[in-house]
């Protein structure tokens, strides 16, 4: 269909009561070109003339009626499939606005869920998915209070009373946040108790921010694997290496735990070479996780160029077919000379 909007109205003499109300097209006005230069931009205005009035009855009712003009008595554009192509009618309520705050507090529902939901409680509703994302924008900006988000990081670590120590690109401006170094108080205890060796490593994928996640761990008396803290950086470069393990010694300077005598890490030569500057007297050892890993994957590449040297109909192991039994000629043998 189609949608208007209101433009202007004329009230009855003496009165605050409407009596006659102009209204236009939505997609009335002419199109302007964008100065967008990165994002794709787009317009639903097609300079569609379309006008009406709607005047007041004697009775109290609403009466249509067209406009005097022909010219404004057509629309220019096809109609839309779908009332969600107006904004007019994807405008939220109050309820629906309060039910998306209710449901964002998980983190794993997704839009198109809480979609779904709000088409089942609200049937009439037609919001779409980016309506959706806007309002749980808007609702995690009310929540950082006017801060980005690693200011809302940094502000809840100080209401939590959480250890964190946080570096920048210019440490006095602080303006970039370069990383953060953090620990909780269930992990001080056994970062001060076993923090005699360590293992240091990143995780594959990043959060929406794209800083590498570092998961500092340690080996208990139990054999157990324990979280000692964590750090959010940047990049995985020498600097922010050295500046990440300077924010570790300074934390683990404040809750007293030992220096370490051991760091396991994988071969990333800017993470060996900053621990060496930061503890020059710790021994660094290679994960034997990531050791095997690349033995793995250095086998898988070899046996992949064995197989496209070796013609098709020969097997890669030289010509042993799987349906041949390689006990049966040996066995034979065996009973010849017996």
């Amino acid at each position: 269909g189609y949608a208007v909007a209101r433009a202007q109205g004329k009230k009855i003499k003496g009165t605050t009561t409407y009596k006659r109300y102009y209204l236009y097209c939505t997609r009335g006005g002419q199109e302007r070109a964008s100065k967008a230069k990165v994002r794709n931009t787009t317009t639903i205005k097609t300079g569609c003339q379309y006008q009406c009035i709607a005047r007041r009855t004697a009775e109290g009712l609403w009466k249509w009626e067209r406009h005097g003009d022909p010219s404004k008595q057509a629309h220019n554009h096809e109609p839309a499939l779908d009332p969600s192509a107006f904004v007019q009618h994807r405008v939220m309520a109050s309820p629906q606005k309060k039910l998306i705050k209710e449901l964002s507090g998980t983190f794993t529902i997704k839009s198109r869920e809480i979609g779904s939901i709000l088409q089942q409680r609200f049937p009439e509703s037609c919001f779409t998915r980016r309506d959706i994302d806007n309002q749980r924008s808007y609702l995690r900006a009310e929540e950082r209070d006017g801060h980005t988000a690693s200011g809302a990081l940094l502000k809840a670590f100080d209401g939590e009373r959480v250890q964190y120590e946080a570096f920048y690109d210019d440490p006095e401006l602080k303006n970039t946040l370069q990383g953060i170094v953090f620990t909780f108080p269930e992990t001080e205890a056994t970062w001060k108790r076993f923090g005699n060796c360590l293992g240091a490593d990143n995780t594959y994928s990043t959060n929406r921010l794209q800083y590498p996640l570092m998961v500092i761990t340690t080996m208990t008396n139990l054999n157990t694997l324990g979280i000692v803290a964590f750090a959010l950086m940047k990049d995985e470069t020498r600097e922010t290496f050295t500046s990440l393990f300077r924010a570790l010694d300074t934390i683990r300077e404040r809750i007293g735990a030992p220096i370490p005598h051991v760091v396991v890490t994988d071969q990333d030569q800017w993470q060996k070479q900053a621990l060496a500057e930061v503890w020059p007297d710790t021994q660094q050892q290679l994960c034997r996780y990531h050791m095997n890993a690349n033995v793995v994957t250095q086998a898988r590449k070899k046996w992949k160029v064995k197989e496209k040297n070796n013609p098709p109909d020969v097997p890669p192991d030289g010509g042993v077919d799987e349906d041949d039994d390689p006990f049966e000629e040996p066995q034979a043998e065996n009973r010849r000379q017996e």
